[in-house]
């Protein structure tokens, strides 16, 4: 068995189509109007804890790491995700944060993490047991992170996430990240409420 080792063999498998391309399209003007009316710079300066997902950092993915993490220094403080999880706790938000996470433990996590820490950028890494062999459950699950029958205790606290892939256009990633910064509130998981 041979593993992919550069996300375009992935997205060879599964070419855009015409709904990707229409997607691309929207999100292009999307993130051309924020930009030019200056949401996008108003938006990414909002204070808030922002937590973003990246759920693999295939080789030829590194290079929109990099320019990521570039991009975000310009008004985002990173922090560890238990930092990001205590600000949302106590509500010390002053400024935008960005935590960062992965799922899964993909074997190309390892390289985005050394990437990450080259920056001095913590990240928490999600381990799925069944990928790496030797485990009988998962740490998260173990410590009750994970809740099976979708009943959520009322002192608990939820966190949303925002998925990012790393091959996306940088435009569509601000985008994204701008118009969950706007739309923060406690009814959807965005923080601050």
């Amino acid at each position: 068995m041979s593993y992919a080792t550069r996300y375009a063999e992935i997205k060879a498998y599964n070419p855009h189509g015409l709904r990707g391309t229409l997607r691309n399209v929207a999100l292009d003007g999307l993130a051309t109007a924020y930009q030019v009316g200056g949401r996008m710079e108003r938006a990414l300066q909002r204070p808030r804890v922002q937590f973003l997902y990246i759920h693999h950092t295939f080789t030829d993915e590194l290079a929109g790491l990099e320019r990521l993490i570039k991009d975000l220094a310009r008004h985002h403080s990173f922090i560890s995700h238990s930092e990001a999880v205590e600000r949302v706790r106590n509500g010390t938000i002053d400024k935008p944060y960005i935590a960062f996470s992965s799922d899964d433990g993909f074997k190309n996590n390892l390289d985005g993490g050394r990437l990450l820490h080259a920056h001095g950028i913590s990240a928490c890494f999600f381990v799925n047991p069944g990928l790496i062999g030797g485990f009988e459950s998962c740490a998260s699950a173990e410590r009750g992170c994970h809740i099976g029958n979708g009943a959520v205790p009322s002192n608990s606290l939820c966190l949303r996430r925002d998925h990012v892939v790393l091959d996306w256009p940088l435009g569509h990633v601000r985008y994204f990240l701008a118009n969950n910064a706007l739309n923060a509130n406690a009814a959807n998981n965005l923080f601050p409420a």
